[in-house]
């Protein structure tokens, strides 16, 4: 069976989804601002006073409508597996919580990268994922799997992307917890968990905020970006086009310019109007495809 897997560009906030629940969501989100309690001081002027940088709420405020918004689209026997590391675990566990979608963060795996990493004097060599399972899961898969991950992954040695996962770690996880799918991933990246989708023939969706990053995840996944709602394509004072962003805080671009309208139909899944102009210059219409391969 041929997997349809989809990579929408936009932030997870600003994401909706119409059709079937995921069964599993697995992800890799940013949580680098996140544990400074547990790692980083500053020191005021004069040494005078020792400050504490507290970045925890800030981070779970911040990750709680994005996962909120992943969770609601999960059915309610669905699971999920979270990227994390051990500064990070604690505000996890309280952002599942805050989300109010009756989600409970009950296990840790541990993945060995059987490699050598950063720390001193300890140097890493793992990195953890959080189990989180849903309102109404109950497992009735293996009883022999335990909670540790071996998957050879060198440090420095990502091709796509500074946190990239291997494709072989992610299949593991999809073939025993993802119920056949769909999958979720709303910090898709440079798109390996839709590449481990389409290995399992699993239907998936990717979520990528960075246009260029999104670009990336697409052609690993050998499919087009997609766009979450109509917009409109502009032409500069060079003649390359533009697509467009309209979100709540305003206009942008969608990352990077296009020679022409065949370049840009290669990478984005729209469909285009005749073009106009306005009181900003030539434009032309641009709606959404129907998301898949």
């Amino acid at each position: 069976m041929r997997a349809k897997v989809s990579v929408f560009c936009c932030d997870a906030a600003d994401w909706s989804h119409k059709g079937p629940p995921f069964s599993l969501l697995l992800t890799d989100p940013p949580y680098s601002r996140a544990g400074s309690t547990h790692t980083s001081t500053t020191t005021a002027t004069r040494g005078k006073t020792l400050e504490r940088v507290f970045s925890d709420q800030m981070w779970v405020g911040w990750i709680v409508p994005r996962l909120q918004r992943a969770l609601v689209a999960c059915a309610p026997e669905a699971c999920a597996f979270i990227f994390c590391d051990w500064r990070t675990i604690g505000a996890l566990e309280r952002a599942v919580i805050e989300t109010g979608c009756g989600w409970n963060l009950s296990q840790v795996a541990v993945w060995d990268r059987e490699s050598m990493g950063l720390g001193s004097p300890l140097r890493a060599g793992h990195e953890l994922i959080a189990f989180a399972r849903g309102p109404k899961f109950k497992w009735e898969g293996r009883r022999d799997i335990i909670n540790m991950f071996r998957h050879r992954w060198p440090y420095g040695a990502h091709e796509h992307h500074g946190s990239e996962k291997p494709v072989d770690l992610l299949r593991e996880i999809i073939r025993d917890f993802g119920g056949g799918g769909p999958v979720l991933d709303p910090f898709c990246g440079s798109g390996s968990t839709l590449v481990a989708c389409k290995a399992e023939s699993v239907d998936g969706v990717g979520l990528e905020i960075d246009p260029e990053v999104a670009r990336v995840a697409a052609e690993r996944a050998g499919i087009r970006t997609s766009i979450m709602s109509a917009t409109v394509v502009r032409r500069d004072e060079h003649g390359r086009l533009w697509l467009m962003s309209r979100q709540a805080r305003g206009w942008g671009a969608f990352g990077y310019p296009h020679d022409n309208e065949s370049e840009l139909l290669l990478r984005w899944r729209v469909r285009l109007g005749p073009w106009s102009e306005d009181e900003h210059g030539p434009f032309c219409p641009a709606w959404p495809e129907v998301a898949g391969t």
